[in-house]
């Protein structure tokens, strides 16, 4: 992580084992119970599982909508 922090010029630096675990830790890290998540339903698989199965363990809803649509987002 220091490596990480000279190479790239950056205060602070996290290393994961996987992209996904990163993914988890980013979304789970900005959320809290109570908050609403809204995503796209083209998720990748795993994200949608996060998304979906794992953030309502932790008090936290969400919506999937069609992404394509600026409509949804703006509801």
């Amino acid at each position: 992580e220091k490596r990480m922090c000279a190479l790239e010029g950056a205060e602070d630096a996290r290393a994961t084992a996987s992209g996904m675990a990163a993914v988890s830790a980013a979304l789970l890290c900005s959320v809290k119970a109570g908050d609403h998540i809204v995503a796209a339903r083209a998720l990748f698989g795993s994200c949608r599982w996060v998304v979906e199965t794992l953030a309502p363990r932790y008090g936290i809803q969400s919506t999937l909508i069609d992404g394509t649509d600026i409509a949804n987002w703006e509801k």
